[in-house]
């Protein structure tokens, strides 16, 4: 999190300045774009940090895991629908938990809220939680309907906590075949083929069989290189991550590029609309409205510039007095059995359920898509291996035979 120093004018005509911790500059100009208050001049708070940094919180861990929110979540809305007062949930909360920096952030909100801040504000000050959390909150404070959003959540993050365990399984064995092929390859062309190589020449061989001259090749080449080959790829990300910061219309290209790619581009796109229609789902069936919802997707939960944009535009169409279902078809970007399903929601005034379900079929194209990837990789990675020690072995072996051969016939 970085500290920004922020001026700003008030409704009142009032300049103020104060302090406020956010993820990035993108994330300050986006909190400060709506409402009366009116950004004027902001600037990085290095002192402030400088002031505040202890040995203490550099060796604690600085963010809270997606359990933790979850167990906050569930524990929230359990106790807030029993009746239980906001302070005093809090005070339960941060006795029960093991995270000494959650326990800060919990310190933090209840001091914000004696204060006389809202609970959404709160959140958003301590710069601990999601975005996509705080607009909930907002809306369930607006809808009276806060113990409904907590418990919403932290059904939603226990669905994403066992999604992202069913990728990991999926991607373990292809991680660790990368791994072994990566080691088998930097082990034959760091160590053996160099003590091989000096032998292969000394047979003084006029011409040399192809896989021999690969080996030869590639072993020269490697020697020679070996620092380019290792910090080529590591400086190739860094600036293209780098460009992308820095450049917002290189990142929509990029965003969009990666949905076109080929097998990989619909699991992101899966993935991401998942999490949309669970996000308009949840806001609807808290009482928001479908505006609400889409602005918080766009503020907050969509990361891909090029998807921003989509909702940016049924927004519009929302505003021009459009359905939901009619707003997505304008896009161009929807299929039309999705847009049949939100159709059969808004009819049958179940869109929450409709949207539920069409994020599970989302999600379920998604395993099966992260399934059929895994079953290319793993053939394709062993494929890759077997061919350098095909060609690794005949390099080595057929000069040896040629000589072998000669030997005989003379």
């Amino acid at each position: 999190m970085a500290k920004y120093r922020v001026t700003l004018l008030t409704p009142e005509g009032e300049v103020i300045e104060e302090t406020v911790e956010v993820e990035n500059e993108q994330e300050l100009l986006t909190l400060y774009s709506h409402g009366d208050t009116l950004l004027i001049d902001y600037k990085r708070d290095w002192l402030t940090a400088i002031k505040e940094f202890s040995l203490l919180d550099f060796l604690s861990p600085r963010k809270i895991t997606k359990q933790e929110l979850a167990d906050f979540c569930f524990y929230m809305g359990r106790s807030l629908d029993m009746g239980i007062s906001l302070l005093e949930t809090l005070d339960d909360i941060k006795e029960t938990t093991k995270n000494p920096y959650f326990k800060k952030v919990i310190e933090q909100i209840k001091n914000s809220i004696t204060a006389g801040s809202s609970l959404s504000e709160a959140m958003r000050e301590t710069g601990a939680f999601p975005g996509e959390l705080i607009g909930l909150v907002k809306v369930g404070e607006e809808t009276d309907a806060l113990p409904q959003v907590f418990s919403n959540y932290a059904e939603y993050l226990d669905w994403a906590i066992r999604l992202q365990k069913e990728v990991k399984q999926a991607l373990a064995y292809p991680a660790f075949v990368t791994v072994v092929v990566a080691f088998t390859i930097a082990i034959m062309f760091g160590y053996i083929i160099p003590q091989v190589l000096p032998a292969i020449k000394a047979l003084g061989l006029k011409e040399y069989p192809l896989p021999t001259k690969i080996l030869l090749w590639t072993g020269t080449y490697v020697k020679a290189f070996w620092k380019q080959i290792v910090t080529t790829p590591i400086l190739l990300i860094v600036i293209i991550k780098l460009s992308l910061k820095k450049s917002r219309k290189l990142r929509y290209m990029f965003d969009k590029f990666k949905l076109k790619l080929p097998i990989l581009g619909e699991i992101f796109t899966k993935s991401s609309l998942a999490r949309d229609m669970r996000a308009i789902a949840e806001v609807y069936r808290s009482g928001g409205t479908l505006l609400n919802a889409i602005e918080l997707i766009i503020n907050y939960v969509e990361t891909n510039l090029f998807l921003k944009e989509v909702f940016s535009q049924v927004k519009e169409n929302l505003l021009n007095g459009d359905m939901l279902s009619e707003a997505m078809r304008k896009t161009g970007f929807f299929e039309h059995p999705i847009i049949r399903m939100v159709k059969l929601g808004e009819d049958t005034g179940a869109l929450d359920k409709s949207l539920l379900r069409l994020a599970e079929i989302y999600e379920d194209d998604m395993r099966r898509k992260i399934q059929a990837m895994t079953m290319v990789i793993e053939p394709t990675l062993q494929l890759i291996l077997g061919t350098i020690l095909g060609i690794i072995a005949l390099g080595i072996l057929m000069p040896v035979y040629n000589v072998i051969s000669r030997m005989g016939s003379g």
